[in-house]
């Protein structure tokens, strides 16, 4: 046979084969594979996560609001306990790292909170951050278990690329199996517990051991086969910092690259804002109404806009809300693309309270007042 046709198969074969493995990689399953995987679960048909410790309950869940679906978070911190502690100290993991290399604890900028990115990176805290720690929703908890705080809140991007992680889940490697491994590995005292439950009902358990020597790998345990994996830590860190990580803050998801046209409405008034070379961000510049001149107060405004951050999501707001200021935005044409509405609420001797709602964020947000204030003043200036 000639040799020509002979490579020509081989090639064609392979590519069959290839063809097939990428092909069962998409199906549908739900299962915990064999090999480096620890699960494969695409991202759409995780309808809930939670992650539990000793001190917060994190339930993240799927939910629909007509054709867009969203991950909305109900976060817990549980009460510290009322009685002391009877327990015998935990003995330590003989592969702490004073003893051995490759198993170790959580790192020390872990445990006392330092904040962290998606990749395990230190990254320095800002104001948004401390408006997501400090405030609290009207939510309340569910289980049984004595609870200080809940308050829920938008995962936004943040959530379903942490979904989307567990499709699948890469194991660094699987570890030895025997009673003796699980202490070894903190997993006979895990310090949390990954539930994730499919759309179809079926839910996968994991326990959460001690992180490896220098904190970039993370022992886990499936609950129900009783396999031991070693997985990348930073596939836990939004989990862990979920104030930080997952909160959404922003009110639309417009930016100012993609914004055309702003509609602002205020005390029955209106006026239009638009950006003109919007492709050439050196060029580009914000003109009023029919004018095509550069206003650059219109521009500092709509900047003020695009900053505005959600302080708390309020799934149950006050019932003295009163509309103050909408803003419409559209990328492009006449068609709106995001509407952003301002309400203000007064209860005779305090401040006023401010409060946003918008398609992003599903439901009342409330505002940071003095940015709020300054918004819906600077709106009137450019309403004529």
């Amino acid at each position: 046979m000639n040799r020509s046709v002979i490579a020509y198969a081989v090639v064609l074969v392979a590519a069959l084969v290839g063809s097939y493995v990428t092909w069962r990689a998409d199906t549908d399953t739900a299962t915990t594979v064999e090999g480096p995987f620890v699960t494969h679960i695409r991202g759409p048909n995780i309808r809930e996560m939670r992650y539990e410790t000793d001190t917060r309950k994190l339930v993240l869940e799927r939910r629909q609001e007509g054709l867009d679906t969203y991950i909305w978070v109900r976060q817990t911190e549980k009460a510290s306990p009322t009685k002391p502690d009877d327990s015998p100290p935990r003995e330590p993991s003989p592969n702490s790292a004073t003893s051995s290399p490759d198993a170790g604890h959580m790192p020390d900028t872990a445990k006392t909170g330092d904040r962290h990115d998606a990749g395990g990176a230190s990254v320095e805290p800002n104001d948004g951050d401390e408006r997501a720690s400090q405030s609290q929703s009207n939510g309340s908890g569910t289980d049984d278990s004595p609870e200080s705080d809940t308050r829920e809140y938008l995962a936004g991007e943040a959530g379903e690329t942490l979904f989307d992680s567990f499709n699948p889940l890469p194991a660094v490697r699987q570890l030895e199996e025997g009673s003796d491994m699980s202490a070894r590995y903190g997993l006979a005292d895990p310090r949390a517990t990954l539930t994730i439950r499919h759309t179809n009902g079926t839910e996968y358990v994991f326990a959460v051991g001690d992180s490896t020597y220098g904190g970039d790998h993370v022992y886990v345990r499936n609950e129900q086969s009783d396999e031991r994996y070693a997985i990348e830590r930073s596939v836990l860190n939004p989990l862990e910092y979920a104030d930080v990580q997952l909160f959404e803050g922003d009110l639309v998801e417009l930016t100012r690259s993609n914004l055309e046209t702003i509609v602002v409405r205020k005390n029955g008034a209106r006026v239009e804002l638009h950006q003109h070379h919007i492709d050439d961000p050196e060029q580009s510049y914000w003109s009023v109404g029919a004018s095509d001149e550069s206003n650059e107060a219109a521009s500092a405004w709509v900047g003020k806009m695009l900053r505005l951050q959600a302080d708390a999501y309020v799934p149950s707001p006050p019932d003295s809300l009163e509309p103050a200021m909408t803003i419409e935005a559209r990328a492009g044409g006449e068609q709106t693309n995001a509407t952003l509405t301002l309400f203000m609420s007064t209860v005779e001797g305090d401040e006023p309270e401010w409060y946003a709602r918008s398609e992003h964020t599903h439901t009342h947000v409330r505002l940071e007042r003095s940015r709020a204030v300054t918004l819906v003043e600077g709106a009137g200036r450019l309403i004529p």
